[in-house]
C-alpha cells in the first residue's frame, strides 16, 4: 500500500475512534474479545479497541499445550493471559502499571480462570523464573509515557531492557512472541536483537490499512 494511501486511513481511522469509539477509550467499559468477557477499568489499554494484540494471541494460541509454562508481560487487561489460562495452569502476568494489575485480577475471576500476578517492571517481579512461552505487545513510540495508560503506547527504553534481559528468562527451548507495528522502529528492534544474541524470525504479518502489524518469534542463537 503506497504511502499516500496509509495516511489518507491514518486519518480516516483516527476520526472513526474520535468519533464512535473515544468514549470507550480510558473509561470503565465492558468489552468481549474472542469469547473473552473483559472489564477495562480507566488507565488501562483496551485491546478490542486496537489491533496489535488480537493478532499476537490468535498467533500465540498455536503454541500453546496444557504443559506450556507462559508469561504475559506487559498483561494489561490480562487478555493474554485469560486466552492462556483456558489452555495451560502455568500462567504468570506481569504489568507496571497498578489499574492493569487490578483489571487483570477482575477478569481472571469474570472468566473463571487463575494464574499469577505481579505489580513490576518488567522481569523485576520474576527475576528467577523461566518460561517456555513469553508474550509481549512492548509500547512501541519513543518518549516519555505522561500517564500510566500512556505506558502501553511510548517508553524510553522498555523494548531495549525486555531484550537484554529476555535470555535469562527463556527455558532451554522457549522463545518470545513480540508484537510490533510498522508506526515503530522495526529496524532498531531487529539491530538490538542481533546484538544480544537473539534470533528475531517473523511469523506472520497483517497489514490493516493504516499500518503493518509483525508479530517475530525470538529466540537464542544456537
Amino acid at each position: 500500500m503506497t504511502r499516500m494511501w496509509r495516511a489518507f486511513w491514518t486519518r480516516a481511522l483516527y476520526w472513526r475512534f474520535w468519533l464512535f469509539q473515544r468514549h470507550r477509550y480510558d473509561r470503565l467499559t465492558l468489552e468481549t474479545v474472542d469469547d473473552i468477557t473483559l472489564l477495562i477499568l480507566p488507565q488501562v489499554f483496551n485491546p478490542a479497541l486496537f489491533r496489535t494484540g488480537a493478532l499476537l494471541l490468535e498467533v500465540a494460541k498455536a503454541y500453546i499445550t496444557p504443559q506450556t509454562r507462559v508469561l504475559d508481560m506487559g498483561t494489561g487487561s490480562g487478555i493474554g493471559a485469560v486466552m492462556c489460562a483456558k489452555i495451560t495452569p502455568h500462567v504468570v502476568a506481569v504489568d507496571i502499571n497498578p489499574h492493569a494489575v487490578r483489571c487483570a485480577h477482575i477478569n481472571a475471576l469474570l472468566n473463571e480462570v487463575s494464574f499469577e500476578i505481579y505489580e513490576g517492571d518488567l522481569f523485576a517481579p520474576i527475576a528467577h523464573e523461566v518460561f517456555d512461552l513469553i508474550l509481549f505487545n512492548p509500547p512501541f513510540f519513543d518518549g516519555e509515557p505522561q500517564t500510566m495508560l500512556d505506558r502501553a503506547w511510548r517508553s524510553v527504553d522498555v523494548i531495549p531492557r525486555f531484550i537484554a534481559g529476555l535470555q535469562a528468562h527463556l527455558s532451554p527451548h522457549g522463545f518470545a512472541l513480540v508484537v510490533l507495528s510498522s508506526k515503530g522502529n522495526i529496524a532498531q528492534f531487529l539491530a538490538l536483537c542481533a546484538d544480544a544474541g537473539i534470533h528475531a524470525e517473523k511469523i506472520t504479518q497483517r497489514d490493516t490499512w493504516n499500518e503493518l502489524v509483525v508479530v517475530y518469534r525470538l529466540g537464542m542463537k544456537k
